[in-house]
């Protein structure tokens, strides 16, 4: 299961996504750029495009369901991100995770709850 840093439970959507894109720039180039807004831009895109397949695999989740009903906030975390991370960059999966449930996992998954 993924660690998940404290410091992501508490972030913001926008720190979330500078995240992302920092940790997309560190694996790709090895440093950070300086341009902020391009970083969490390049977060956006990154969470944009594996949006389709993060909701059919974290809204099917047993783990992550579970854990939205009667977990903590930091053990729904751990569950969204154990469920992405097969799929997802490695560094960025606990910040993806911290980011879908920071953006309301009920409301991510509403429709495929309502149908379970």
């Amino acid at each position: 299961m993924a660690t998940i840093d404290s410091r992501l439970l508490t972030e913001t959507e926008d720190e979330l996504y500078l995240e992302i894109g920092n940790q997309l720039a560190l694996e790709e180039t090895g440093f950070l750029p300086s341009n902020v807004k391009a970083i969490e831009e390049r977060g956006r895109r990154y969470v944009a495009i594996h949006l389709a397949k993060l909701k059919s695999t974290v809204c099917a989740n047993k783990m992550v369901q579970t854990a939205a009903k009667n977990g903590t906030y930091a053990e729904l975390v751990a569950a969204v991100a154990a469920a992405i991370e097969s799929f997802l960059s490695g560094t960025c999966v606990a910040p993806v995770a911290a980011l879908l449930c920071k953006m309301g996992i009920h409301k991510f998954c509403e429709r495929e709850w309502s149908q379970a």
